[in-house]
Parts: structure tokens; sequence; C-alpha cells
């Protein structure tokens, strides 16, 4: 029977030369640019296994965050069949459930050390609900429908969440737009005073005015600040305007006097948004529950007031691993923050993030693909940055396939970086070679009898149903498919999550 140490070696043997570097760098800031395919989580368990090979610190001193349960779960499996029962002492969470274990640790900073507990998702909706329901007749959020219902319900949850996922309380939001009037004012004459048709020079100089302003003013518009911000360096690196283009499109609309924001249009929805969320954040309270989203805002605020609290957990956590680092939003961000803030550090904790700004997924929840860039260039001192570029689960077809389409994007770190280049190649040579063909339709109509014929064909080919599979942007496409599937006799698996309110 193999030892621990001997199926390490094993194990780290098959690792290619960037694989392995990432595994021995252990101390410092780390960055890793993880290509899909490239093999992260072997590493991070390959990593794990490192640190505790040399036996310095315990398992519980090491801290591993994802995004997903199933990601805990695979990795903690995988870690365990290397390292053994230790696998179950490392510390490995999605970031809610390392929010929801520091506050049942330590409950005593949390709600005054009241007892809340997690509302469900019909508590959220009733407490709503009946927020709406009591607003007064001509209220800018109270319109209703016979048959909808109350129309902006939906958009004020989804805008609660994300107001959220930027960190804020509902008192601080407050604060913020409070702001906005004077803000916005500002912005729009600088704003005024941009030509419809933009040199690089001229974006130097809307660079300046606005780095003037929001350094006069202190803005508190993270939002805008970052969009225009990553808008304006997108434009210098590419040396186009487009970056700018695109921003003027989504956020400004032609006003009479020149360009204008639109939400400067929204001011009275906003702050009625803003006094919305404070009265559901009083109502969860006084009824003692607390939001899904509450567990991360309550402990990146306890960390950043309990010098007490957040030593206790840098003591413990004295290594971290972040994984699919492109999905953190801003609160999740001040959480790394917060733990890895100590002097003692003096700039270089041990912490190893690893992310692929092309496989960023969660954006309408928030996440800021600028977070790899930061961690990269300010929030820590002479940061490693690993790039892992051979892959493991596609061909070669499939990967310049995919390349064509993703260097379509704007603002990506290859653009930014000169030592960032994500060519990456298949180095799986057990894949049957296949094919990628191509097809452009007419019609959705088209497209779907196109595709349901395609499959009987395979089928009647001999090729095996279980082999064949259809993957659509949404399920919209998907439920539009399965008659023509019907139609052909074809046998297929769909299921989709069912929301209880609809």
């Amino acid at each position: 029977m193999q030892t621990h140490n001997e199926r390490y070696e094993k194990r780290y043997e098959k690792l290619n030369k960037e694989q392995k570097l990432a595994v021995d760098q252990t101390e410092g800031p780390v960055l890793v640019v993880a290509g899909p395919g490239s093999g992260k989580t072997e590493l991070l368990s390959l990593r794990v296994g490192n640190i505790l090979k040399k036996g310095h610190i315990s398992p519980h001193n090491i801290l591993c965050l994802t995004f997903t349960d199933n990601g805990a779960t695979n990795m903690r499996e995988r870690l365990a069949s290397l390292i053994g029962g230790d696998a179950y002492r490392v510390s490995i969470f999605t970031f809610h459930a390392f929010c929801n274990h520091i506050i049942s640790r330590h409950p005593e900073y949390f709600w005054k050390a009241a007892h809340f507990s997690q509302a469900n998702d019909i508590a959220r909706a009733e407490i709503l609900q009946s927020l709406f329901t009591s607003l007064p007749h001509g209220h800018p959020l109270a319109s209703y429908h016979p048959e909808k219902g109350f129309v902006y319900l939906r958009d004020v949850a989804d805008r609660i969440k994300h107001i959220k996922s930027y960190g804020y309380t509902a008192d601080e939001y407050l604060t913020v737009i409070k702001e906005l009037p004077q803000e916005y004012d500002a912005i729009n004459t600088i704003l005024a005073m941009w030509p419809e048709r933009l040199s690089i020079k001229k974006t130097e100089d809307i660079t300046r005015s606005i780095k003037k302003l929001y350094a006069l003013n202190g803005t508190t518009s993270l939002y805008l600040a970052t969009t225009l911000t990553n808008a304006l360096d997108a434009a210098h690196v590419l040396g186009k305007t487009e970056p700018i283009g695109d921003w003027k499109a989504k956020f400004t609309v032609r006003g009479d006097n020149g360009r204008v924001l639109k939400d400067s249009y929204n001011e009275e929805k906003i702050i009625a948004v803003g006094e919305l969320y404070k009265r559901y954040s009083d109502e969860m309270y006084a009824r003692a529950l607390y939001d899904y989203d509450d567990m991360i805002i309550e402990v990146a605020h306890a960390l950043r007031d309990n010098a007490i609290l957040r030593n206790t957990l840098e003591e413990q956590y004295q290594y971290i691993l972040v994984d699919e680092f492109q999905d953190t939003n801003e609160a999740q961000m001040s959480l790394i923050r917060a733990i890895t803030s100590n002097l003692v550090h003096e700039g270089r904790p041990n912490v190893m993030v690893v992310g692929d700004d092309d496989q960023a997924i969660y954006k309408f929840q928030g996440a800021e693909i600028s977070h790899i860039m930061r961690f990269r260039d300010s929030a820590y001192k002479d940061v490693t940055t690993i790039v892992l570029d051979k892959n493991y689960r596609s061909t070669s077809k499939v990967l310049s396939l995919a390349r064509a389409l993703i260097t379509q994007g704007k603002g990506r770190l290859e653009n930014k970086y000169d030592d960032i280049q994500k060519i990456l190649s298949s180095e799986n040579k057990t894949l049957p070679e296949g094919a990628v063909t191509i097809t452009q339709s007419t019609s959705d109509v088209a497209e779907y009898a196109g595709v349901a014929r395609a499959i009987r064909k395979d089928l009647d080919g001999g090729t095996s149903a279980d082999d064949i599979a259809v993957l659509s942007r949404g399920h919209r496409e998907l439920r539009a498919l399965l008659p023509y599937l019907d139609r052909e006799n074809i046998p297929y698996e769909y299921s989709k999550k069912a929301n209880v309110f609809d």
C-alpha cells in the first residue's frame, strides 16, 4: 500500500513545468491564470499536500475558497485521495459556507449576539411583497398591473442583490446615493464636452478630468468609477477608442446639451430603491432573519471593525487558496483582503488565486474581472504570475475555434500584460481528433429542425443517444428544440429547476 508521500510524488511527477511551479511556490502572493482543462484542481490539491508535507503547519491552518458546493466536494475528494483523513481537517468552503462557519463560531460579533435564522425564498418574497403593498399612491416604484402584480418588484429584488454584491449595507448605500445628484451633475459636465468621435488623445484628457473629479469629491459611485476606468484602460491598451464607445452606449444618452448619464434621469427611482432596501433590512432584522447575501456583508464588516476577530482568523489561516477568482465580487474580495492585510505580511501574504478572465460567468452577480488585475498590480507586492496553457480535455480543433471566438473580446488579460499569453495546446493525445462543423441557418426554426435531423442521422448510424449532447445559451432555446426531437422520435433527458413563484 502506498504511503501519502509516495502518492504525492507519483502525482507530482505527472505535472507539467508550470503546474509544478505553482505547487512549489507556497510563499507569498501567487496568481495562476488557468485556462480551461489545464488541471487546476489537481494543482490545488497537490499544493495543499506540499504545504502539509513541509510540516510547518496543521491542516486547519489552510483555507480553500471556491464558488460551488460541487467544487468544494470535488476538491476535498481529490485531496482525500492524496493525504487521507487530514483532508477533512483542511478548511474547504464556498464563500457563503465560510461566512456561515465564522458566524456560528463567533456569534458574539454578529447581530448583537442575538441568534438569527437564514430566511428562505418565500420569507424574503413575502417581506418584499408587503413593503410594495404599503407604498403610497404615486410612489415611483408603486406601478401595479392586475395580472403581473407590482411592475418593479423583481427589478428591485435584483438591484438589492447587486448592491449587496458590492458590500453595501442599507445605511451605507443611502449615504452613497445622497451624493448622487451632485456627482451626476459633475460627471455630466465632463460628458457634455465629449465629442461624438473620440481620439486616444481626447481619452487622455477625459481620464485626467475624471480622476481630478474623483480626487476632489472622494466619489462613492464605485460601479461607475470602475467601469469607466476599465474602459479608459482598455482603450489605452488596445490603442482604440472602441471600449469608450461601448461605455458611452451602455451608460449614457444624448441630452439637450450633449451626453449625460442614463442614471441621472432615474435619480428618483434610485433613491427610492435605497429607501426600500433600508426598510427591507429593518424588517429582516425585526424578524431575526438574515439574507443569504447578508452573511458575506456581515462577516466583511465584522472583520473590518473588530481587530480581535480579524487577527484570530489571520492567525489560523496562514495559507489561503481561492479558486475561480475571476468570479469574485466586491464583497467577497473584501473578505480575502481582510484576512490577508496584517502588517506582518509586509504586503506578501501566502495567498494563491486561480482564475481566468475568459471563463467569467458571474458578471450578473457583480463579479469583476478587474480583481485579477488589482491582485497583481496593487493589492499585493511582487506577485508571482503563472500561466497554465496546456489543455488536457479538448482537441486542437476545439481549442483553435474557441480561441478564434474568445480573442474577439475586449479588455482581456492578454491585451494588458505581455507576459500573459493563453494560447492553449492540446496535450491529451488519447482523444479522438473529431471534427468541428459550423452551420449557418436561415432561421431559428431551420436550426432546430437541422439539429434534430443531425441527431437522428447519428442515431441511425449507430451512435448511442448517451453520447450526444445539445448545449445552448439558455433554456428558451432548449425548450423550443424539444418538439423537433419528439418529431424525430429521439429519446432525450431535459431538466430545469422550477421556480416555485412562477
